[in-house]
């Protein structure tokens, strides 16, 4: 099965990166892009890659007259879109330690948490499969 597309657009590399490699880590392919300029460069579905289907885009990137806005929804139609408010890099404010349960997982990003949210309704990631049936003797 293929995973779940995301495209993360945000101006800030070091937050880009984050989020990318934080979805990446929950199971999702995760690309990004800079600008919605940049983002209208991904073609809307690739054949071995499915479709896009959120947009994680930071208030940074968004133009103030919002029309690259509306050709983004154009060109990546049925796509969630997401935007994110803050300032600066998202990176020199996170809480790096590695926090680790007593069962040694990691719990899951902020970006993977939304990510799931978002995309709860398609086969991937954020649908969880049944139990499995415990085995009898």
């Amino acid at each position: 099965m293929v995973p779940p597309r995301v495209l993360v657009v945000s101006p800030d590399r070091a937050l880009r990166a984050l989020v990318r490699a934080e979805l990446r880590e929950a199971g999702y392919d995760a690309i990004g892009a800079s600008s919605f300029a940049a983002a209208l460069e991904y073609p809307p579905a690739e054949r071995e890659r499915g479709p896009v289907r959120l947009l994680i885009v930071h208030e940074g990137a968004v133009d103030p007259a919002g029309e690259l806005l509306e050709r983004a929804r154009l060109q990546f139609p049925g796509s969630r879109f997401l935007l994110v408010a803050g300032e600066g890099s998202g990176a020199s404010r996170c809480d790096r330690r590695d926090r680790r349960s007593s069962a040694g997982a990691r719990p899951a990003s902020p970006g993977a948490r939304a990510a799931d949210r978002h995309l709860s309704h398609l086969p991937g990631p954020a649908a969880k499969p049944p139990p499995r049936a415990a085995k009898t003797p």
